[in-house]
């Protein structure tokens, strides 16, 4: 999970990494690249649990990843991402969500 500041909502959210699967590029690959971009965590075994679409009028899908092993090296983000990484409980976040849902 990131907290991120997202400008539309005036503030800091918590949220899943995540990103788009550029052309040529394995979703696993994408979902490695964008964990490690956001969080400095890169996934060395992943597997896609499911893919779906959050709204039917989307013109895309978006797939879950569930990464495992997972080794710590600086973030790199892109300028200018408004990301601050910090460990959270998910149980915890997992819960909050379920207490006060959106959508995704």
């Amino acid at each position: 999970m990131v907290e991120q500041y997202h400008p539309i909502f005036y503030g800091r959210i918590i949220e899943c990494p995540d990103g788009q699967v550029r052309k040529r590029e394995a979703t696993i690959e994408a979902a490695d690249w964008e964990l490690h971009e956001e969080t400095g965590f890169s996934i060395s075994n992943a597997e896609i649990k499911t893919t779906y679409a959050p709204v039917a009028v989307m013109r895309y899908e978006r797939t879950i990843v569930l990464a495992r092993d997972q080794d710590y090296h600086l973030p790199d983000q892109d300028d200018p991402q408004f990301i601050q990484t910090r460990l959270v409980s998910f149980v915890r976040e997992l819960l909050d969500a379920r207490n006060s849902p959106s959508t995704g």
